[in-house]
């Protein structure tokens, strides 16, 4: 049977209410109790206005008898620190002086801001024979009259709001958990949960708690998870005992609220928490790593220079590097994972870096990658290893939507944007001036469009085994490029992705670093690295490359050797700084005293995390250049040679 709800306006609310044979009232408690409003049947009662009552809420308890009033005021205030029901008998003196018996019976709730607790109640005068006829089922209808009324109102608030008996039959239900429809009285009128559809494990934990709150007098709350049809839904239930006039427990009022966003959030933020300490391992280990293999390719560098060409060991040598080398980018994917941010950029060319990093995902597996890259593609200034990995992250979702193997094409072209295009939507936002474009397709089961929408949201993923990471991480890669990565796809058809890159302005040529050829040269280094193995390595490179070298374990150190030189007219002609100092001052806090002692010093700022922001923006700092480690022998002598000769552009 349908159910149809009649809207009334608040006129009509407050004259049905007025014409109820008992005085209603509402009033607000914070320390004391305020009255709010009530009934005209006050005049009726008392021979006094309800206007005089609202314009000074304190005459209301004047009016109580004195014997009375600090019972009143005291089970009110118990009430209110318990959100339970009050019920009181007590005497209201007319304009005379003449006494009334009255039953005051209220319901508590907390206001909306949490203020303080409103009482909604109804006062019944019970002097005389006729109120000694009137039955406690009067009482109790005059009630359910009272509950009539107000269930418009809970019929629309946002939270589920029930009533329970001590078998756990509802009294009263505004609705179900998993929808907004009004349930009809003959729907859950003396049913259970398990009666009106709750899943068995949640009636059972519902009713354990409804016995705990009938059994101990207290308040309880109780948090669950449901299954609807909008997907998995989070619920706050708070349950508190009802009083009757014997003082006796006599029903359970249980109002439900959604806390699915708030579960969201906490979920969100634990797994941050996570991802954070991961982040942080991730780190640290990179950084430890590099310091190994900065020792390692400077030992291989030493003992290549000390070799001739054509002697065997050495191309036992050069396979040696070129493993240190492969294991560098590996922990260049470990330190783009922990800090992601600011990409330390150089010009590169994408051709040879898209086809190396497509080739070695695609290794090994069943698809194949088809290139379609012009040898005029223009060069980009990019983190290379970052880049690297969202080439990587892209080839790895192509193959993990082509399970039975496939193409993907990957093609470059150049664009010249002559001004932003509304029409090239979701391109629109690129500016004017030239860019690369960058297209990855597959021939996979494509998304569907629902899923499309998300894709690039962090820990969202359709795969059982996936963390929702890789795209998201993409997404924010490309973003702090200033380019921007866009998605499409046909379900049944397959999927492209679009990388768009700002093309370099620079014209200088890209080159190898590690086929740059040895660059000596002659000056006075001074050299802070907290390892004193890659201390004594970089002071024995230096020397090979003709540079007399004096090293330092820390900040303190590094400021004493730079201030006595300066003293003995023997300056330093550069500084290299290590930027990570265990406990003690690291090259940033170095170069700052350093500038204080010669605003002209030449420095150096030298990191295992090659991620970090300042190896991104070192000039800001005050250093002429920057090394990451792992380097060999070549880089380091060439970035040696145009810091002492003043050759920084």
């Amino acid at each position: 049977m349908a159910h149809s709800v009649s809207l009334l306006t608040m006129e009509e609310r407050l004259h049905l209410l007025e014409q109820v044979p008992a005085i209603i009232y509402q009033g607000g408690y914070t320390h004391h109790f305020c009255l709010e409003y009530i009934s005209p049947q006050i005049e009726i009662l008392t021979g006094v206005s309800p206007l005089v009552f609202l314009s000074d809420p304190g005459d209301f308890l004047q009016c109580i008898h004195p014997e009375d009033q600090h019972r009143l005021s005291r089970l009110r205030a118990e009430s209110a620190s318990l959100l339970s029901p009050f019920s009181m008998e007590y005497r209201i003196m007319d304009a005379h002086g003449h006494p009334t018996w009255v039953w005051d019976e209220a319901r508590l709730a907390k206001q909306q801001d949490g203020s303080s607790i409103l009482f909604t109640g109804i006062i019944m005068d019970i002097n005389g024979r006729k109120q000694k006829e009137l039955s406690r089922w009067d009482q109790q209808k005059e009630l359910s009259r009272w509950d009539q009324l107000m269930q418009s109102l809970t019929e629309h608030l946002p939270d589920v709001v029930a009533r329970f008996d001590r078998r756990h039959r509802h009294l009263y239900l505004n609705r179900r958990l998993d929808t907004d429809d009004f349930l009809p009285p003959e729907v859950y009128l003396g049913k259970t949960n398990r009666e009106i559809g709750l899943p068995p494990h949640l009636a059972d934990r519902m009713d354990q708690s409804l016995r705990k709150v009938f059994e101990d007098s207290q308040p309880s709350q109780l948090e669950f998870s449901l299954s609807t049809y909008e997907g998995i839904k989070y619920f706050e239930s708070r349950l508190v005992p009802e009083w009757n006039a014997e003082g006796q427990i006599e029903s359970v009022l249980s109002v439900s609220r959604e806390i699915t966003a708030r579960k969201k959030l906490e979920e969100e933020r634990l797994r941050t928490s996570k991802l954070d300490s991961l982040s942080l391992l991730a780190g640290g280990i990179a950084h430890d790593f590099n310091n190994f293999l900065t020792a390692i390719l400077g030992q291989l560098d030493l003992a290549k220079f000390s070799l001739p060409l054509n002697d065997p060991l050495y191309q036992r040598l050069v396979e040696a590097e070129k493993a240190s080398f492969r294991a560098r980018d590996l922990t260049q994917k470990l330190l783009t994972f922990a800090k992601g941010g600011t990409p330390s950029k150089e010009l590169s060319s994408l051709k040879p870096l898209i086809e190396e990093s497509a080739r070695f995902m695609a290794c090994g597996s069943n698809v194949s990658c088809h290139f379609h890259l012009p040898d005029d593609l223009w060069d980009v200034e990019i983190d290379i290893g970052q880049i690297s990995q969202v080439i990587q992250n892209l080839v790895v979702n192509a193959m993990q939507a082509m399970p039975e193997g496939g193409m993907l094409s990957i093609q470059g072209t150049n664009v010249l944007r002559q001004a932003p295009d509304p029409t090239m939507a979701p391109e629109a936002s690129l500016e004017k001036g030239k860019w690369v474009k960058i297209v990855f397709q597959d021939q996979g089961v494509g998304i569907s469009p629902d899923n499309l929408q998300k894709i690039f949201d962090p820990y969202f993923t359709t795969k059982a085994t996936g963390n929702g990471l890789g795209l998201a991480t993409c997404f924010s890669i490309i973003k702090h490029h200033g380019g921007q990565l866009t998605v499409s796809s046909i379900v049944g058809t397959g999927t492209t992705f679009v990388m768009w890159l700002p093309a370099s302005q620079s014209v200088q040529p890209v080159v190898d670093k590690k086929e740059m050829d040895l660059c000596p040269g002659t000056g006075k280094i001074l050299v802070m690295d907290d390892e004193s193995s890659i201390r004594g390595l970089l002071g024995e490179m230096l020397k090979f490359c003709g540079y007399t070298v004096e090293v330092a374990k820390d900040g303190k150190e590094t400021l004493l050797l730079y201030q006595q030189a300066q003293e003995q007219g023997e300056p330093f002609q550069a500084v290299i700084l290590d930027l990570t100092i265990p406990g003690g001052m690291g090259g940033k806090e170095v170069m700052k005293k350093l500038l204080e002692i010669n605003p002209n010093v030449r420095a150096i700022v030298e990191s295992g995390y090659s991620t970090d922001s300042i190896l991104a923006h070192y000039r800001e700092y005050g250093f002429q250049e920057k090394i990451a480690k792992p380097f060999d022998l070549a880089q380091l002598s060439n970035i040696i040679h145009k810091v002492v000769n003043g050759k920084i552009l």
